[in-house]
């Protein structure tokens, strides 16, 4: 799944500070000295930018000394989720990171229930987050929140845009629901009882691929790299995939051009690459394997485009590939990712 987004609905902001409100956050002046401008006006159909919005969730949290916005019996404090991304990173698989996440926030009375089920057909996972009975619907935002961030960390930690089947949620359908959808999809239910998101089970087995390296960069930007399209390349890795991608796979440029616009040696390029847990032909590899399934799965683009799309010469040079990389031919992996979106 490969979205952006710039900006957050001011009412979505609300709606995950919700669980604050008996402790009146004056969200609009927060956003105003942020943003060194007079008081914020709201309307209807305001927007705050994804940097105001992660500014504005730090200085609450550091503010109330509470990572989970209220919602939480007792306060999470500050670096809690950092320590559950760190007891992650170690992990070989997705689901181990899923068993293991599930089994912390339970030692922490952070007021969130994970569960994981496999569906009555075995080939799919629920993920379900809810909270206890006692608590009520002043919470639905910040579910959501953690529902976002939850998918968005589990494709930064595999490096792989996990498609979501379906998800629920308690809240009512919001003014900001279309947001919602591009991050989910459109097979959504709100003002459901539980709060969900449906995987295909074979998510679960997806390897992490991020490093303790790439880690540190990560929470370092937390929580706006949950506001954002996920980012799984950092650091000099980050800079060599925006390359490959900006010069569409062209084989016209070498990895020496690609050190030499970052003012420096090839040599040192790979070092750097190298400490970062990757290559520069794993990269391009990646690129090309995400940029064939965004086409595969969200155009109608025919096989032959795709090939030269993602710098192959030749459409059964690239089945070759692709079958390496997923297990399936372009057509096969068209085909059942078509199945799943219809269900």
């Amino acid at each position: 799944m490969m979205y952006q987004t710039k900006s957050i609905a001011y009412e979505a902001v609300k709606d995950v500070l919700n669980a604050f409100g008996t402790k009146q956050i004056d969200i609009a002046s927060l956003v105003s000295d942020i943003n060194g401008t007079p008081k914020y006006r709201e309307t209807p159909s305001s927007r705050l930018a994804v940097s105001t919005v992660s500014k504005l969730t730090k200085r609450v949290v550091k503010t109330f000394q509470d990572e989970s916005l209220g919602v939480a019996r007792t306060p999470l404090l500050p670096g809690t989720y950092n320590m559950l991304f760190h007891t992650t990173i170690s992990c070989k698989t997705l689901g181990e990171a899923y068993l293991r996440s599930s089994k912390y926030l339970g030692l922490h009375d952070c007021g969130l229930m994970p569960n994981i089920s496999i569906s009555e057909n075995q080939s799919e996972i629920i993920l379900e987050i809810n909270t206890p009975e006692s608590q009520n619907e002043t919470y639905n935002g910040y579910l959501l929140f953690f529902m976002v961030a939850l998918h968005r960390w589990s494709c930064w930690l595999t490096k792989t845009n996990i498609n979501v089947i379906g998800a629920g949620f308690t809240l009512e359908e919001p003014s900001y629901s279309k947001d919602i959808t591009t991050i989910f999809g459109n097979n959504l239910q709100f003002s459901h009882e539980k709060n969900f998101i449906i995987l295909e089970k074979s998510s679960l087995d997806l390897e992490i691929a991020q490093t303790p390296y790439s880690l540190e960069h990560f929470t370092e930007n937390i929580p706006g790299v949950f506001f954002e399209a996920p980012n799984f390349y950092d650091g000099f890795s980050g800079k060599v995939s925006s390359f490959i991608k900006n010069t569409n796979f062209s084989e016209h440029y070498t990895f020496d051009d690609i050190a030499d616009s970052l003012n420096m040696t090839p040599h040192t390029l790979r070092r750097r690459l190298k400490s970062e847990g990757t290559t520069y032909s794993e990269l391009k590899d990646l690129m090309r394997k995400e940029t064939a399934i965004f086409y595969l799965t969200k155009t109608d683009a025919s096989i032959k485009y795709i090939t030269f799309k993602v710098g192959f010469t030749e459409p059964c040079i690239f089945a070759r590939a692709f079958r390496l990389w997923t297990g399936k031919s372009p057509s096969e992996y068209r085909l059942e990712h078509d199945h799943l979106s219809h269900r």
